[in-house]
């Protein structure tokens, strides 16, 4: 457990590199790198203690190993390893500069009585190094790097189901679903099914599998949404309909304020997952929102909510959210479309408001 997970805030990928580096410490040393009688103390441990140096415990340890574990358990994420691209890359490094250096130890070494465990054996000492640099190289390869084995071309982002009791917070799993699929539109060589094509799932018992192959797409988004006071938790989830594996998941839990700063980070965090070499100006663009107003942006997702009901009541009533997301953010241009077709459709309607 990391020290952003002991503290209850919200995670993210270097929290996973954390675990990470706390299976190959003990990998490397045989032992965990935080320890305690109670949880309390394992916790006050995570938190505050740096761990015994590797190298302490296996003095034949590879000093480049010990760093790479160190980085990997900073309790800073900011400083922490940032993708597992830069760790698989060290190790790789590691693993080749270690092979060269058993090569030369084997030939150098001559025959004698060895008194010592095995494993504080010189010659095996380096050759485990080697062995655990290998399985983690391998490891975080399998674990890190999608592993569908074939690239997603084709995309669904089924309606994000609405957990929370209140049903008036419906508009907010609509918002979150119709602004994955808007946001991953974006993404090169990746074709993602419309709006219209995904909702007739929504409130059902979907088969992921089975809706992935009648939508005829290699992976599907599903989500749920719960809001409880001025808090919003979501948890997303990335599905391979080809074997029906998980991919990629996360839980997201942010303030009411920060809806477009978590639609951000959710909409990027699947982006990167499909797509890992993404240019800057790229990720900009699926990460790209029409406002930075909360409010606003509240207020036009009650707008399209309610649009979409498509009954003369209901485009009053988001005529008049929308109007009201133009007035806390008057150059805010999906305001202004949402507006017009809510005004394009109201004519059509069979009883209208005056």
């Amino acid at each position: 457990m990391s020290p952003e997970q002991a503290k209850g805030k919200e995670l993210d990928a270097r929290t996973d590199l954390f675990s990470f580096g706390a299976v190959l410490y003990e990998m490397a040393t045989g032992t965990v790198p935080f320890r305690g009688d109670t949880s309390a103390l394992i916790f006050q441990a995570i938190l505050d203690r740096a761990p015994i140096a590797p190298i302490r415990l296996n003095p034949d340890l590879p000093a480049k190993l010990e760093d790479i574990i160190n980085k990997a358990l900073e309790k800073d994420r900011e400083v922490r390893y940032q993708h597992a691209s830069e760790m698989r890359a060290d190790l790789k490094r590691l693993k080749r500069e270690t092979e060269t250096g058993t090569t030369a130890a084997l030939t150098a070494t001559t025959p004698v009585v060895e008194t010592r465990p095995w494993w504080r054996r010189k010659t095996v000492t380096i050759s485990a190094a080697a062995f655990v640099i290998v399985l983690a190289a391998l490891a975080i390869t399998w674990y890190f790097v999608p592993r569908h084995g074939q690239k997603i071309d084709s995309l669904a982002v089924l309606p994000f189901a609405n957990v929370t009791a209140d049903p008036n917070s419906e508009y907010l799993s609509d918002g979150i679903t119709e602004n994955l699929i808007s946001s991953l539109s974006q993404l090169p060589d990746l074709a993602v099914r419309s709006r219209s094509s995904v909702f007739r799932y929504k409130g059902k018992d979907v088969d992921v599998q089975k809706a992935g192959n009648d939508l005829g797409v290699t992976a599907l988004v599903t989500g749920r949404v719960t809001q409880r006071g001025d808090t919003i938790q979501v948890s997303a989830e990335l599905t391979n309909v080809r074997n029906n594996t998980e991919l990629w998941g996360e839980q997201y839990s942010r303030k009411s304020v920060d809806i477009i700063a978590l639609q951000q980070q959710i909409a990027g965090d699947i982006a990167e997952k499909l797509r890992s070499k993404l240019s800057g100006a790229e990720k900009q663009q699926v990460t790209k929102q029409g406002t930075q107003n909360p409010e606003a942006y509240e207020l036009y997702l009650k707008g399209r909510y309610y649009w979409n009901k498509r009954t003369a009541a209901d485009i009053n009533t988001a005529i008049s959210y929308l109007n009201r997301a133009i007035a806390r953010d008057p150059g805010y241009a999906l305001a202004f479309s949402g507006l017009a077709d809510a005004y394009g459709v109201l004519p059509t309607m069979p009883s209208r408001s005056p």
